[in-house]
Protein backbone atom coordinates (compact mmCIF):
# COMPACT_ATOMS: atom_id res chain seq x y z
CA UNK A 1 0.00 0.00 0.00
CA UNK A 2 1.51 3.25 -1.46
CA UNK A 3 0.77 6.38 1.28
CA UNK A 4 2.06 9.78 0.14
CA UNK A 5 4.86 10.98 1.93
CA UNK A 6 4.08 12.80 5.65
CA UNK A 7 0.57 11.17 6.24
CA UNK A 8 0.28 8.73 8.65
CA UNK A 9 -1.79 5.46 8.51
CA UNK A 10 -3.32 3.29 11.23
CA UNK A 11 -2.44 -0.06 11.41
CA UNK A 12 -3.48 -2.51 14.03
CA UNK A 13 -3.66 -0.27 17.23
CA UNK A 14 -1.13 1.80 16.56
CA UNK A 15 -0.06 4.49 14.33
CA UNK A 16 2.89 4.02 11.80
CA UNK A 17 4.53 6.00 9.33
CA UNK A 18 4.98 5.47 5.79
CA UNK A 19 7.92 3.00 5.06
CA UNK A 20 7.87 1.36 8.55
CA UNK A 21 8.77 -2.42 7.94
CA UNK A 22 6.60 -5.48 8.40
CA UNK A 23 8.73 -6.39 11.72
CA UNK A 24 7.17 -8.03 15.01
CA UNK A 25 7.03 -4.04 16.54
CA UNK A 26 5.38 -2.89 13.50
CA UNK A 27 2.46 -5.45 13.65
CA UNK A 28 -1.42 -5.96 14.92
CA UNK A 29 -0.32 -8.62 16.93
CA UNK A 30 2.49 -7.01 18.34
CA UNK A 31 0.32 -4.31 19.35
CA UNK A 32 -2.88 -6.64 20.87
CA UNK A 33 0.20 -8.80 22.78
CA UNK A 34 1.64 -5.16 24.05
CA UNK A 35 -1.67 -4.16 25.50
CA UNK A 36 -2.58 -7.39 27.29
CA UNK A 37 0.76 -7.76 29.00
CA UNK A 38 0.29 -4.07 30.13
CA UNK A 39 -3.67 -5.44 31.08
CA UNK A 40 -2.24 -8.04 33.11
CA UNK A 41 0.68 -6.67 34.66
CA UNK A 42 -2.38 -3.91 36.24
CA UNK A 43 -4.81 -6.72 37.08
CA UNK A 44 -2.01 -8.51 38.84
CA UNK A 45 -0.77 -5.69 41.04
CA UNK A 46 -4.51 -4.99 41.67
CA UNK A 47 -5.54 -8.67 42.63
CA UNK A 48 -1.58 -8.66 44.86
CA UNK A 49 -2.86 -5.62 46.66
CA UNK A 50 -6.49 -6.88 47.39
CA UNK A 51 -5.52 -10.00 48.59
CA UNK A 52 -2.48 -8.67 51.09
CA UNK A 53 -5.36 -5.95 52.36
CA UNK A 54 -7.67 -8.89 52.90
CA UNK A 55 -5.49 -11.34 55.08
CA UNK A 56 -4.24 -8.04 57.12
CA UNK A 57 -8.29 -6.97 57.52
CA UNK A 58 -9.18 -10.76 57.66
CA UNK A 59 -6.65 -11.40 60.49
CA UNK A 60 -6.35 -8.08 62.16
CA UNK A 61 -10.05 -7.70 62.29
CA UNK A 62 -12.38 -10.90 61.58
CA UNK A 63 -10.42 -13.21 63.61
CA UNK A 64 -9.21 -11.38 66.60
CA UNK A 65 -11.64 -8.44 66.90
CA UNK A 66 -15.12 -10.17 65.88
CA UNK A 67 -14.06 -13.98 65.53
CA UNK A 68 -11.79 -16.40 67.27
CA UNK A 69 -9.98 -19.16 66.49
CA UNK A 70 -11.06 -22.91 67.18
CA UNK A 71 -7.32 -23.26 68.96
CA UNK A 72 -7.65 -19.53 70.80
CA UNK A 73 -10.85 -20.48 71.93
CA UNK A 74 -9.94 -23.75 73.79
CA UNK A 75 -8.66 -22.18 77.32
CA UNK A 76 -12.13 -20.76 77.36
CA UNK A 77 -13.98 -23.89 76.67
CA UNK A 78 -11.89 -25.92 79.53
CA UNK A 79 -13.15 -22.55 81.71
CA UNK A 80 -16.88 -23.25 80.68
CA UNK A 81 -16.65 -27.32 81.16
CA UNK A 82 -14.64 -26.11 84.69
CA UNK A 83 -17.86 -24.19 85.07
CA UNK A 84 -19.93 -26.73 84.35
CA UNK A 85 -18.92 -29.03 86.95
CA UNK A 86 -18.97 -27.03 89.86
CA UNK A 87 -22.55 -26.70 89.18
CA UNK A 88 -25.00 -28.92 90.30
CA UNK A 89 -29.02 -29.68 89.79
CA UNK A 90 -30.69 -27.48 92.48
CA UNK A 91 -27.39 -25.03 93.77
CA UNK A 92 -28.45 -21.74 94.82
CA UNK A 93 -27.29 -18.88 92.11
CA UNK A 94 -25.14 -17.43 94.58
CA UNK A 95 -23.18 -21.01 94.31
CA UNK A 96 -23.22 -20.37 90.64
CA UNK A 97 -21.63 -17.15 90.90
CA UNK A 98 -19.35 -18.45 93.04
CA UNK A 99 -17.98 -20.92 90.17
CA UNK A 100 -18.39 -18.65 87.42
CA UNK A 101 -15.79 -15.83 89.30
CA UNK A 102 -13.38 -18.69 90.30
CA UNK A 103 -13.20 -20.27 86.80
CA UNK A 104 -14.12 -17.60 84.12
CA UNK A 105 -11.32 -16.22 81.87
CA UNK A 106 -11.34 -12.98 81.13
CA UNK A 107 -13.61 -13.00 77.44
CA UNK A 108 -15.97 -15.38 79.51
CA UNK A 109 -19.51 -13.55 80.09
CA UNK A 110 -21.92 -13.98 82.23
CA UNK A 111 -25.82 -12.86 80.93
CA UNK A 112 -27.64 -12.41 84.53
CA UNK A 113 -30.08 -10.49 83.32
CA UNK A 114 -33.24 -13.11 83.91
CA UNK A 115 -34.20 -14.97 86.78
CA UNK A 116 -35.16 -17.73 85.23
CA UNK A 117 -31.86 -18.62 83.22
CA UNK A 118 -28.36 -17.40 82.91
CA UNK A 119 -26.20 -17.75 79.76
CA UNK A 120 -22.64 -17.73 79.91
CA UNK A 121 -20.48 -17.04 76.49
CA UNK A 122 -17.34 -17.16 74.55
CA UNK A 123 -15.93 -15.19 72.06
CA UNK A 124 -17.12 -15.94 68.65
CA UNK A 125 -16.00 -18.76 66.15
CA UNK A 126 -16.59 -18.37 62.55
CA UNK A 127 -18.68 -21.55 61.53
CA UNK A 128 -20.74 -21.26 64.62
CA UNK A 129 -18.56 -23.99 67.12
CA UNK A 130 -18.34 -21.37 69.72
CA UNK A 131 -20.01 -22.90 73.07
CA UNK A 132 -22.47 -21.28 74.87
CA UNK A 133 -23.80 -22.50 78.82
CA UNK A 134 -27.23 -21.99 79.35
CA UNK A 135 -28.48 -22.23 83.31
CA UNK A 136 -32.09 -22.88 83.88
CA UNK A 137 -33.43 -22.08 87.23
CA UNK A 138 -36.89 -22.55 89.04
CA UNK A 139 -37.63 -20.85 92.38
CA UNK A 140 -33.62 -19.76 92.76
CA UNK A 141 -32.73 -23.31 91.94
CA UNK A 142 -30.62 -24.70 89.19
CA UNK A 143 -32.93 -27.00 87.27
CA UNK A 144 -30.53 -27.66 83.98
CA UNK A 145 -27.25 -27.05 82.55
CA UNK A 146 -26.91 -27.08 79.17
CA UNK A 147 -24.46 -26.51 76.33
CA UNK A 148 -24.69 -25.85 73.02
CA UNK A 149 -23.12 -23.91 69.63
CA UNK A 150 -24.04 -20.04 69.21
CA UNK A 151 -26.31 -21.71 66.74
CA UNK A 152 -28.47 -23.48 68.56
CA UNK A 153 -27.35 -27.71 68.53
CA UNK A 154 -25.22 -29.52 71.33
CA UNK A 155 -21.38 -29.56 70.25
CA UNK A 156 -20.56 -33.11 68.93
CA UNK A 157 -17.57 -32.61 71.45
CA UNK A 158 -19.34 -31.17 74.11
CA UNK A 159 -20.83 -32.36 77.54
CA UNK A 160 -23.99 -33.99 78.19
CA UNK A 161 -27.21 -31.95 79.55
CA UNK A 162 -27.47 -31.77 83.48
CA UNK A 163 -31.15 -32.18 84.11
Amino acid sequence: MKVAPGRLWLRGRRWNQPGDDDSAYGSVFYGALECAVKLKRSHIITALVLVVFGVVWARGFWFNEVFHSHKSNVPNRKALLEIRERIGIGASQAEVLSAYWQHRTDVLRLFADRPTDWIITMPLEFGASDWNMRIEFKDGRVTAVRVRTSDGPQPKDGPMDKL
